[in-house]
């Protein structure tokens, strides 16, 4: 009965995008009104997503930051009767291309929804797959390690965290990101960088839920400091990822039930309050006075806020040949090509520059970095003193590939977002680089368009796996062979 009414619904929004958009054609608000069509298409995603919310979770949550991204601010500016166009044009630059930002945006909602659909045809082919008794000794071992490893590198998460919250207490959160460099031994730094790694190794072992319990709280909890030097998102994205772990759970296991009554009712309570707290956090940690407004016009500021990332993809679009022209550059890719060309390979490879951390003049002409690009361009010398307008994964793909990329990209996002629900079920390494993408994926819309898939790069990730995987090896024969 609910995908009846949902497929009348979405056939409703999907109708009334298209006769809105071709009234638009014809109307001196085309503005207002094409945006008005982006907004039911996106419901129509939504809605599409809601039909088997377990299997179609990933599509669910980027649909939800594009919405959050791309979409918030200039709808919310449009119910408030306020001109977004004209603000875009006054307080960012003149040059910005709304009219272009918006039809990148429907694009890749069109295609993200064809991508689905084929990725749950897709699914409905595919055989179970089950895993053999080795495989699920071999599990154990690694639970009982990566589980260790977690809670060891909890010690060293604590002291970063510890100095972070040291410096806060005399600066205030811009200081932080501009002039914070820890003191702490590297080593430090290099353990603590285990414990995100381990936590997703011991997850995707399919631990029993009670001994999940313990290990998801203090994993939330390690974000909570990274909250108070002024940073929502690490906290917002550790829940997001343990509750699509919960869904997949859910809809996998046969012999317990991962989402509940109790869980179903701490959402309904907890979900509205942490999205008025987000909203007021963002006038707190700025060091202003907080006059909370009633719940709806604090999540409507909430909102509002994180909707910048729509104004700045327009401005991209505006100033694309301001951008660096002398070389070929790929910005889609940029963040693989800086790594090899301009990362200790490239060095001493072919002797390629250092860029270095942190904003400067090498890193805005150099390098394949959207970010710091189109920082550079749209805020001058205020780039250089640490600020920042971030990227987006429309704006990459349009700068490189133009309206076919944006399609294509979408079209296989839209796809993978339906086929990692039982691409996960393939086995522990599989879960788990579905689980570290989760982050990347949900930020497309404010970051690189490759951003999901950068941990497969570093040293961190590489390092977690072989220390669990080597202990869970170890284990694997000294105990379960030895059986045989």
């Amino acid at each position: 009965m609910y995908r009846k009414i949902s497929f009348f619904l979405r056939s409703f929004c999907i109708l009334g995008s298209c006769v809105i958009l071709m009234v638009s054609l014809f109307n001196s608000e085309y503005m207002n009104l094409f945006l008005l069509s982006i907004t039911l298409l996106w419901l129509n995603n939504i809605l599409y997503s809601l039909e088997d919310f377990g299997r179609r979770v990933f599509f669910f949550f980027f649909n939800c930051t594009i919405f959050s991204f791309l979409l918030s601010r200039p709808l919310i500016s449009l119910i408030r009767k306020e001109n977004w166009i004209e603000h875009i044009l006054n307080n960012y630059t003149p040059k910005a291309n709304i009219l272009l930002g918006l039809v990148v945006i429907f694009i890749s909602l069109f295609f993200l929804w064809l991508g689905a659909l084929y990725g749950s045809h897709f699914n409905t082919k595919r055989k179970l797959y089950v895993e053999n008794n080795s495989k699920l000794n071999f599990n154990k071992g690694l639970q009982i390690t990566s589980l260790i490893t977690f809670y060891f590198s909890l010690i060293f998460v604590g002291l970063i965290s510890v100095e972070k919250i040291n410096f806060i207490k005399n600066h205030d959160y811009v200081e932080f990101y501009t002039i914070f460099r820890s003191k702490l031994p590297y080593i430090v730094y290099v353990i603590s960088t285990l414990n995100k790694y381990s936590f997703i190794f011991f997850l995707a072992t399919f631990p029993s839920k009670k001994k999940t319990f313990l290990p998801v709280i203090l994993y939330i909890f390690t974000a909570v400091p990274d909250l108070v030097v002024g940073a929502r998102n690490p906290l917002m994205l550790n829940i997001i990822t343990v509750f699509i772990y919960y869904v997949l759970r859910d809809l996998w296991d046969k012999k317990e039930k991962w989402i509940g009554k109790f869980e179903r009712i701490s959402m309904a309570i907890l979900g509205p309050f942490a999205l008025v707290f987000m909203g007021l956090y963002m006038y707190i940690r700025e060091g202003k006075g907080v006059h909370y407004t009633g719940i709806i016009n604090s999540i409507l500021d909430l909102f509002y806020n994180l909707g910048i990332s729509f104004s700045y993809l327009c401005s991209g679009l505006g100033v694309l040949s301001e951008l660096p022209q002398n070389r070929t550059i790929s910005y889609t890719f940029g963040s693989f090509i800086d790594y090899f060309l301009y990362g200790t390979i490239g060095q001493k490879i072919w002797g390629t520059l250092d860029l270095g951390n942190g904003n400067s003049v090498l890193r805005a002409t150099l390098g394949n970095n959207m970010a710091h690009h189109l920082s550079y361009v749209l805020l001058g010398d205020w780039y250089l003193q640490g600020h920042g307008v971030g990227s987006c994964y429309l704006l990459e793909l349009f700068a490189d590939y133009k309206y076919i990329g944006v399609a294509l990209f979408s079209f296989i996002i839209g796809f993978c977002m339906i086929y990692v629900t039982e691409f996960s079920k393939k086995g522990v390494l599989q879960f788990s680089v579905v689980l570290l993408s989760i982050e990347g994926l949900l930020f497309l819309p404010r970051s690189t368009a490759m951003g999901f898939a950068t941990f497969l790069f570093t040293a961190q990730f590489w390092c977690s796996l072989a220390v669990c995987f080597l202990g869970a090896s170890l284990l694997y024969r000294k105990f379960f062979i030895n059986k045989i």
